[in-house]
């Protein structure tokens, strides 16, 4: 698709995302773990996904990981994969890359129902927060390396061990600073993740205007030759599309998937799925 036509394509749905009340940037807090998804994010999870989805409420944005008893904010979420079960460990006190986000378990529906078989797969998860996305691969057969900013990454390793202890080989958890290689930015100096990927792939990654020229920066160097990304997020606000306009002007060409194409239940108008590749 023309990066035009998609551009016109997503605006009207973030329009529709607004106009049902589409909420802010910021984790949930859970009150429930029995109770259906919040109204304005529309998700068709639940039976068919293998989640008890919590009801949330909106906290104020956080940063750095404050201090916390180690139970504090805990809560679990169970997830079918491919006959897999899996248990998410989120936290949330202990900030956005702790906790789950809805395109996160759109993206893991996709995964699930997509004709790819991920045995053997070399896969890089970017971004993986609590890591549904690198476990549900991982949990295929594929060889996962699940990355988060330096300091972020207990919940993810905790959930790697309780989910795949039996199958250490299949997973890595690294720290991983976006951005040029050898250059050093707000977050630290920028990790090469490498280039001899099969698949990359990434749930809500362009959060911040600060951090996604540095996303873009990763991208140009890691997704290579028949390297697959495959993303979502949801859409937020008109200039996360130029994200996709300057993947296009980069030389990546990229397509939407049909909501026939995800899974039946795992959902939602305002959150997309992208598979991208290098021209």
């Amino acid at each position: 698709m023309h990066p035009s036509c998609l551009v016109l394509l997503l605006c009207a749905a973030c329009n529709a995302s607004r106009a049902t009340g589409g909420r802010a940037f910021t984790p949930w807090r859970v009150r429930s773990r029995s109770a259906p998804p919040p109204a304005a994010c529309k998700l068709r999870g639940g039976g068919g996904g293998g989640a008890t989805m919590p009801q949330v409420v909106e906290i104020e944005g956080v940063g750095a990981e404050p201090a916390a008893d180690e139970d504090d904010g805990v809560f679990f979420e169970e997830f079918a994969f491919r006959g897999k079960e899996l248990r998410i460990k989120q936290n949330t006190i202990k900030g956005h890359a702790h906790v789950l986000w809805d395109a996160a378990r759109v993206l893991a529906g996709y995964l699930d129902v997509c004709p790819i078989s991920w045995e053997g797969k070399k896969v890089l998860d970017l971004g993986s927060g609590v890591g549904l996305t690198g476990l549900c691969v991982a949990s295929a057969g594929a060889i996962v390396t699940m990355t988060e900013l330096p300091g972020h990454t207990r919940t993810l390793q905790a959930n790697c061990e309780l989910n795949m202890a039996a199958t250490p080989d299949r997973w890595t958890v690294r720290d991983a600073v976006w951005g040029v290689v050898g250059d050093v930015t707000a977050w630290g100096q920028v990790t090469d993740l490498g280039y001899e990927w099969d698949y990359i792939l990434g749930a809500d990654l362009i959060y911040s205007d600060d951090s996604t020229p540095h996303l873009i920066q990763t991208l140009l160097h890691s997704c290579r030759g028949k390297t697959e990304f495959i993303m979502s997020f949801e859409l937020r606000r008109k200039k996360d599309l130029e994200f996709l306009q300057g993947l296009a002007q980069l030389g990546f060409a990229f397509r939407k998937l049909a909501p026939a194409e995800l899974h039946p239940h795992w959902q939602a108008e305002e959150i997309g799925v992208f598979v991208m590749h290098r021209k």
